[in-house]
């Protein structure tokens, strides 16, 4: 969402009720998330912007008046695509219904929700004429669930559940047949409600079977839930089941606890060992609830054969025409049901009803026992789309039909239901629970189900999609990556001042190889706990740690204690980055992968050309202890920006095994002792480098794509990509100051702007690889970058082994620059746009990882081989010389694997 960030319908009432927002503000941060996430979760069929903006401005318009606002002030709302919006196509999820025509007045609970000030986004996406539990549709494509794109959304109102999920919407209304709200509640992680049967008017609905369909919410939390449920009450004339009963006030009563009611665990059918997704589901509510006790449903298996056939039946009666007449416009999966529906004899259906009354009065007695019973809502988490079958007690069966298992149970005669979001700890991907209640007791659901989300049994927010990246977060980001970048490089300035104070001299490489090892520590390590946990609290530790480093170097006495101290700034940084880079994939949009890393540029690119020069300004006129004392308020700047929000990216996953750990310990301590011993000339020492290869390869593959050093899959080819452009580029930046300074002679300050060009072409080559994509694809990207930067290193060399003038150097290291630009902004939208789900930890831990490895090598390789030039009797333009084939050949090593994997790279997303 831009810029808003509400955490449900209740709060938007309130802000703007309150005057904090405006309604038209709301309506358009919901139009604008619609904009950018419907393409990739196709929640929605028809978006209707321009009656929304109106009617959030007729409301805004009232505000300001002092009228009175509805309890849903400016809540954006959407409804399944059967209930009638006037001047809109019914389609209910139908080719057929395409022929109709538009609606002449809206669907009763619309109209109700609007005269509490509610604004109607647009219509969902179903399965056709509700007859599904999956959200696919041949028709108008599949719904797609939130948390995971390749997974079901659940149906038949698929559409309710991809948008509430994905925060398109707040609040939004779907029907129930046999479970049609609560699997998509199951599958998409959000609140939904069944109330009873007759409870809630269908007027102006399409109908799929009069015998069974319920209307009712699906929301953002349980509080939604009652203040829409409070709203929608009432009988209607137009609906002749609509019961004429008195409403009831669930919202009053949401927090009376369940200290006086009678709950139980579901037994008998509801037993749900054989499924042990929904049965971890259900253990851990009991448990926190306290519920011991066992009740039956005598009746339920029968009663899910009547709600078969009733709904087989009556189905086929209301679609009989449309079969006769034009059979190949149904889905053939809907088609075929409705068929087998239209053979049974009138016999069936007068056994099934005579069924369905018997169990309603076995049900009734159950209740005179007890108040709520808790049972499972789907046998599983939401499986990949297309999934046909599923195995139980070895036996293949239907998947379709099968995940309304413990739903239809409770469609078929009615009783109140109200679905727990709960998160499975083994798959990371939610899972509902039902509470489920006498009949017209609804109050009694929503009550329990309000007591669980005090407990904390729900489900937390949505891996990339419960927050979009809004300017607040994105800057938040920006921070964090150039707090690191200033961090990193401000020392360069400042250490020799800090040597001479605190006897640091002969220490001096240690004190800058103790920071990029540690950050390379923490990139290590800080992806799978990412993964594991969300972002927020592996960033408070990253935070932490750089806070107290920052503090310890500020107040230093011993130079052994700033080493240390810049140890915690390196493991703070590491994780910090690679936190902001896990943030970034997980938020960005699909389609803005290129812009996002064109901001985390400039975010690295200032910070980095302004670090000297701030550290040399407070060496002399304060101290150089001011470097770290003034780095504390970005960090609390950085805290306000990203936190108030992250907490809806926690995962509740099992902690990373130990290795983790030692892995991240493994790959600092080899590639400290690999530089260190390849920046000697040959001797004894090099006869270790095996152990250091021992040492680091096996922990680095682990933390890097499969196949990552082959460039084998579309996320492994750009991570190389990446880490040979750096090794190319910065083996030129490392050397080049030497040659220009103490060879040329040219004064620190010019050498400098030679280089800051560079830096500033790299800002144009990320914009450009960013807009021209996607005409221009990430391997054409990556492609045009390497032939820009091993121009520029071949014009570096020749400027400078052919002694011409060094005005040269300035487009020379602007074309090197201008190609690193490309392939940074290419490469790290390529790996996130083909970041597997639930991954990107783990992803920003390969991004940030490649390019500092990157750098090492470069700095080692090129340390190396000035070492063995001079100690041959060699000069420094034979070490440039040497860099600069280097570079050329690294350069044109990623043209080549880029052209010979070029066919495997080809499926980018689609925008």
């Amino acid at each position: 969402m831009t810029d808003l960030e509400f955490d449900d319908a209740c709060a938007i009432a309130e802000a703007v009720r309150t005057g904090k927002q405006s309604a038209e503000t709301v309506t358009q941060a919901y139009l604008d998330r619609i904009r950018s996430q419907n393409p990739q979760l196709n929640a929605f069929t028809h978006v209707g912007e321009t009656r929304a903006l109106a009617q959030a401005r007729a409301i805004d318009a009232r505000r300001a008046k002092g009228e009175t606002l509805g309890a849903l002030a400016g809540v954006p709302f959407a409804v399944k695509n059967l209930f009638d919006i006037k001047g809109l196509t019914t389609l209910a999820g139908a080719d057929h219904n395409r022929d109709h025509a538009p609606a002449e007045r809206d669907a009763v609970l619309i109209t109700r929700l609007e005269q509490e000030d509610a604004v109607l986004l647009g219509a969902l996406n179903m399965g056709e004429y509700a007859y599904d539990f999956t959200g696919e549709n041949c028709h108008f494509g599949n719904s797609l669930n939130p948390w995971d794109t390749t997974r079901m959304s659940g149906g038949s109102s698929g559409g309710c559940g991809s948008a509430t999920g994905g925060r398109l919407a707040p609040l939004t209304l779907g029907s129930d047949t046999n479970g049609s709200i609560r699997v998509p509640s199951s599958f998409c992680g959000v609140w939904g409600l069944k109330p009873t049967y007759g409870r809630l008017p269908r007027t102006g609905s399409f109908p799929f079977c009069d015998s069974l369909d319920h209307l009712g919410p699906l929301a953002c939390s349980v509080r939604d839930l009652a203040l829409s449920f409070d709203v929608l009450q009432g009988h209607d004339h137009g609906d002749p089941a609509c019961a004429s009963r008195e409403n009831i006030d669930c919202s009053s009563s949401l927090n009376d606890g369940v200290q006086d009611l009678r709950i139980a665990r579901a037994a008998g059918y509801f037993d749900c060992d054989a499924f042990p997704d929904a049965a971890r589901a259900v253990a851990r509510v009991c448990k926190a609830l306290g519920v011991t006790d066992t009740a039956e449903l005598q009746g339920a298996a029968e009663g899910r054969a009547a709600a078969y056939l009733i709904t087989n039946i009556e189905g086929a009666q209301l679609h009989l025409g449309r079969l006769r007449q034009a059979p190949e416009r149904f889905d053939p999966d809907t088609r075929d049901r409705f068929l087998a529906g239209a053979l049974l004899p009138a016999s069936y259906y007068v056994r099934a009803q005579q069924v369905r009354h018997w169990y309603h009065e076995q049900a009734l007695r159950t209740f005179r026992e007890v108040d709520v019973l808790i049972a499972p809502c789907t046998p599983c988490v939401a499986p990949p789309s297309g999934t046909k079958t599923f195995t139980l007690r070895g036996e293949t069966h239907l998947l379709r039909p099968n995940l309304g298992y413990f739903t239809q149970p409770i469609s078929a005669i009615g009783l109140p239901s109200c679905v727990v979001p709960m998160l499975d700890d083994e798959s990371g991907l939610p899972i509902g629970v039902q509470i489920i209640a006498a009949p017209w007791r609804e109050d009694l659901c929503l009550r329990v189900a309000r007591f669980s989300r005090r407990r904390g049994l729900h489900c937390s927010g949505i891996t990339g999609m419960t927050l979009s990246l809004n300017k607040r977060l994105l800057g938040g980001i920006m921070l964090t990556i150039g707090l690191h970048a200033y961090d990193e490089l401000v020392l360069l300035i400042a250490l020799p001042s800090i040597a001479d104070e605190l006897a640091l001299s002969a220490h001096y490489g240690a004190t800058i190889a103790a920071y990029i090892l540690a950050a390379v520590a923490g990139m290590s390590a800080a992806g799978r706990y990412i993964d594991a946990l969300g972002p927020r609290r592996v960033l408070i530790a990253g935070l932490a740690a750089l806070a107290t480093g920052l503090l310890l170097a500020a107040f230093a006495s011993s130079g052994a204690l700033f080493v240390g101290a810049r140890i915690l700034q390196g493991l703070g940084g590491g994780i910090a980055v690679t936190c902001a880079f896990a943030l970034l994939n997980l938020l960005s949009d699909a389609n803005r992968k290129g812009q996002a890393v064109m901001a985390i540029d400039l975010a690295w690119v200032i910070p980095s050309l302004s670090a000297p020069a701030i550290g040399g300004v407070l060496i002399d006129f304060l101290h150089w202890r001011w470097i770290f004392l003034l780095q504390l308020p970005p960090l609390v700047l950085i805290a306000i920006l990203l936190f108030p929000n992250l907490h809806k990216l926690d995962q509740h996953h099992a902690w990373p095994p130990l290795r983790v750990l030692t892995d991240a310990l493994r790959i600092a301590v080899g590639c400290g002792a690999f530089l260190t011993i390849i920046g000697q000339p040959p001797g004894w020492a090099w006869a270790l480098l095996p152990f250091t290869f021992w040492l680091t390869l096996p922990a680095f593959n682990r933390v890097m794509p499969e196949g990552w050093y082959k460039g084998a899959t579309p996320l492994a080819l750009p991570i190389l990509i990446s880490m040979l452009g750096f090794i190319a580029f910065y083996g030129m930046e490392a050397y080049q100051p030497l040659y220009l300074i103490d060879y040329a002679g040219l004064p620190s300050t010019l050498a400098g702007a030679i280089l800051t060009t560079a830096s500033l072409s790299w800002l144009t080559g990320s914009h450009l690889a960013s807009r021209f994509h996607p005409s221009l694809s990430r391997v054409d990207s990556m492609l045009i970058g390497n032939l820009f930067l091993m121009c520029g290193v071949l014009c570096v060399g020749t400027v400078s082994l052919m002694a011409w003038s060094l005005w040269w150097m300035y487009p020379s290291w602007a074309l090197a620059g201008l190609g690193m630009g490309f392939i940074f902004n290419a490469s790290r939208a390529a790996a996130m746009e083909n970041t597997p789900k639930k991954q990107e930890g783990f992803v920003a831990t390969a991004i940030t990882l490649a390019a500092n490895m990157g750098i090492a090598l470069s700095s080692g390789l090129g340390g190396a081989t000035k070492n063995q030039i001079f100690a041959s009797g060699g000069t420094l333009k034979e070490v440039l010389l040497a860099v600069v084939l280097l570079g050329i050949a690294v350069s044109l090593i990623n043209v080549l694997l880029l052209q010979k994997r070029k066919r495997d790279f080809q499926h980018q997303p689609t925008h």
